[in-house]
């Protein structure tokens, strides 16, 4: 497999993987450091060797967007302390159907985390087990969309048990399922 050196992409600023189930490894060395959004969705195989990636060398990584097709894989993001990157200003989770944590350990460094962080179809998705503190106090949107029933449950309303671990963000959108 080559590396990202040898094909000619040091330079490359986004990379979107889409619907690729049987892709299970990216080519070997670290990512182009350019890199500033990256979308793995559809991508099972791939996601679940994620955790063998060099993304803390991804400085200017912006955007970090997975989910989609995931039957069966992720429980819980990311798998270990230091995964993410303090430049990460978006992380979005879509249609991950198992997804029933974030690993606040592996976000609570994330200080430039601001612009938003989305949750679209994640059914079993909740922030129990998340301390009080577990979304970083930097995050100024927060958006929990259709098919996230338990988060739908638990942040609806200040008298919700999730409530305050997002009180602090200000602008908190939850798009209930009818």
């Amino acid at each position: 497999m080559p590396t990202w050196s040898s094909s000619g992409v040091p330079s490359l600023h986004e990379l979107y993987l889409d619907d690729c189930p049987e892709m299970e490894f990216l080519p070997q060395g670290s990512m182009p450091s350019s890199l500033q959004r990256l979308s793995i969705i559809g991508c099972s195989k791939l996601i679940e060797s994620c955790r063998d990636w060099d993304l803390h060398e991804l400085l200017s990584l912006k955007e970090f967007k997975t989910g989609g097709k995931l039957e069966g894989h992720i429980e819980s993001f990311p798998k270990k302390e230091g995964l993410l990157l303090p430049n990460l200003q978006s992380l979005s989770f879509l249609c991950c159907t198992n997804l029933k944590r974030i690993n606040h350990r592996g976000i609570l460094n994330l200080h430039s985390l601001t612009s938003s962080s989305c949750f679209f179809a994640c059914p079993s998705m909740s922030f129990e087990g998340m301390p009080e503190d577990g979304l970083p106090p930097s995050l100024s949107h927060l958006t929990i969309g259709c098919g996230c029933r338990l988060l739908e449950e638990r942040c609806e309303k200040e008298e919700r048990p999730d409530w305050p671990k997002i009180a602090h963000i200000p602008h908190v959108h939850v798009y209930m399922d009818e």
